[in-house]
């Protein structure tokens, strides 16, 4: 008779166990899902910014941009950034300018929505300040929170930033 009870209340906790990760796991994926369509209506308005944490150059390096000023705003149609850039300048411009720096019209603008995994890819390119450089961003989102962008150039090499992209208001 012990036995047998002591079965069932290891079959009722195991039971229970499996019910309880079950519903976190429903809650964590609607709370997801929730964090996804917010982020989806933010890029659908196209204004957004983006403010970098982090920098990471072609050959690895992480470099902490907490320091360092940087933003990226886009409004439809146009984009404007300065962000600091570390690695190698094959193409010298003889500005001054040692960041991405860039204030224009933008062409081949994209949205691609990977709804399966909840992931919004947006890709654009751009004319430096200088306009004599083009770059091609493009922003891979999981959320709010997790953003990271790409920046390629044919003068220089690629550098990609981790951050964070968030409603952006313009200042009166």
């Amino acid at each position: 008779m012990k036995s047998l009870f002591l079965i069932l209340a290891c079959l009722f906790l195991t039971v229970a166990a499996v019910f309880g990760q079950s519903a976190k796991k429903v809650a964590k994926r609607e709370a997801r899902a929730k964090e996804y369509a917010a982020t989806k209506a933010l890029i659908e308005s196209g204004t957004f910014s983006y403010v970098a944490d982090w920098a990471t150059t072609q050959k690895g390096a992480r470099i902490n941009l907490a320091t360092n000023g940087n933003s990226l705003i886009v409004t439809p149609g146009e984009s404007a950034a300065s962000m600091p850039y570390f690695g190698a300048v094959q193409v010298p411009n003889m500005s001054g300018e040692g960041g991405i720096n860039f204030d224009d019209q933008v062409k081949n603008y994209k949205v691609d929505y990977k709804e399966k995994k909840m992931k919004i890819i947006v890709s654009f390119d751009v004319r430096s300040s200088n306009g004599n450089e083009n770059f091609h961003c493009v922003f891979n989102i999981s959320s709010r929170d997790n953003a990271s962008l790409g920046i390629t150039s044919g003068a220089r090499n690629s550098i990609t930033y981790e951050g964070k992209i968030a409603e952006w208001k313009e200042k009166n």
